[in-house]
């Protein structure tokens, strides 16, 4: 995500607001879904940091010297910008009669849909999304009346609810709840969260409940279930895929696992160890941890003893040139083994180690930092130390297939497709295609 945090970490302090009013009068307990054996494709673009800003700022360091302490203040403020806004992952999708092209960030860590408007003010660092949602354009929104407020780690929005016609990938969602943003802080696009609906900041406020975009999607019978497939692909690739409803065999090797969802309203499930390759039988973590697997997250977030056994395995060592992170050799090679318990998932280093230049100029990276030093991209989840959060540094090493409906994960080793889809329906009550349960 853009912040530094895991989405909604702040939202169980904030006051309570209501939910928005469906058009239909949706709520949970709404229409079943017709089984219609359908899925809806929707490819996803990576989307970078602006490099002009980030070279704008590494040149404003160019005459400052290494030791000084400006120095140290100026990365340390960017590079908690930076930590998340490295790269993110959006959708294209169109909002409203007549459609209005919206891009948004795809988020599995959050539930909730709500796009920048003209009058949208921004505040503290947000430099304000590209695409605009213009409601007065379209004769198909309906403003509910309602409040909306969400608060994501350092970033926050807050505004009004209405009701609009969303298209995505060719599939019409009539009457979906969106908010719209009158302020907004350290957030630079709107959000398509596609969470679990005990994350809606509506409940969690303490309202009720309503229908988001995956449960209205299967409410509709666009989808058999309130499910979809997550590929984020490889670490040089632009883009990824999300398949709502289905699974495509073309994108991971072996048996999808099964897992349950264990966390109590994020999408979570429990991991039950982590090593680093050439350490052996070392298991990084003390304990099984629920991990939660947000794509609207850059980097991944361990517990404390997680993060220092592993910065240990790898020989690291702390910079207060990088706000106190920590750097390691580039070429290092242990790569991460995650036990799930029905199988591993092994994640290259090269996924999570950044080169410092990207953070301090040449000139700096030379005197301060060991030559071919690069930044760990695993940071301390200090906000909850009782769950690991893994962001797209990791989870693009993984095929992930997120069940709403029957509250499971299912995760598999990634691969690069070949182009020849081998897609099924996920159907509600039935294990997951390609899974060790359903071969």
């Amino acid at each position: 995500m853009l912040c530094k945090a895991s989405l909604l970490f702040s939202l169980l302090f904030a006051p309570a607001f209501a939910a928005p009013v469906d058009s239909n009068d949706s709520t949970i307990e709404g229409p079943v879904a017709q089984n219609r054996g359908g899925f809806v494709h929707v490819p996803i673009q990576k989307v970078k940091l602006d490099e002009e800003k980030f070279k704008k700022h590494i040149t404003s360091l160019e005459n400052i010297d290494p030791s000084d302490a400006k120095l140290v203040s100026a990365i340390t403020d960017f590079d908690e910008k930076l930590d998340n806004e490295r790269y993110y992952y959006t959708a294209q999708v169109e909002i409203g009669t007549p459609p209005q092209q919206i891009s948004l960030l795809v988020d599995t860590g959050s539930s909730d849909t709500w796009v920048f408007t003209s009058s949208t003010q921004r505040k503290r660092g947000g430099s304000g999304s590209t695409s605009i949602f213009d409601s007065g354009r379209s004769s198909s929104f309906k403003d509910n009346g309602t409040e909306f407020s969400i608060q994501y780690g350092k970033g926050s929005c807050s505004g009004s609810w209405g009701t609009d016609t969303l298209n995505i990938g060719g599939a019409v969602v009539k009457h979906l709840s969106i908010g719209l943003a009158s302020e907004v802080s350290q957030i630079n696009t709107g959000l398509l969260g596609i969470g679990r609906p005990m994350a809606e900041s509506t409940y969690v406020h303490g309202g009720d409940m309503y229908l988001n975009l995956p449960l209205k999607m299967q409410a509709e019978g666009l989808i058999n279930s309130a499910s979809y497939s997550l590929a984020l692909n490889d670490l040089n690739s632009g883009s990824g895929t999300i398949l709502f409803g289905g699974v495509d065999r073309d994108y991971f090797h072996g048996p999808l696992m099964e897992l349950p969802i264990t966390h109590p309203s994020h999408m979570g499930v429990t991991l039950n160890g982590m090593y680093a390759s050439g350490v052996a039988n070392y298991n990084l973590m003390k304990k099984p941890m629920v991990t939660i697997l947000d794509s609207g997250t850059s980097l991944s977030y361990l517990d404390g003893d997680t993060l220092s056994a592993y910065r240990t395995a790898v020989n690291s060592n702390p910079s207060f040139n990088l706000g106190s992170k920590y750097y390691t050799d580039c070429n290092v090679s242990n790569s991460l083994m995650l036990d799930f318990g029905k199988g591993h998932i092994e994640v290259p280093s090269y996924n999570f180690l950044w080169p410092v230049e990207m953070f301090v100029n040449k000139i700096t990276a030379a005197i301060v930092f060991p030559r071919n030093s690069c930044y760990i991209g695993l940071e301390k989840n200090s906000a909850h130390e009782d769950f690991l959060l893994f962001g797209d540094n990791i989870l693009r090493s993984m095929y992930i297939v997120y069940d709403v409906t029957d509250e499971r994960i299912g995760v598999a080793k990634a691969k690069s497709p070949s182009g020849q889809s081998d897609i099924e329906p996920i159907m509600a009550g039935k294990p997951f295609p390609f899974s060790s349960e359903f071969l």
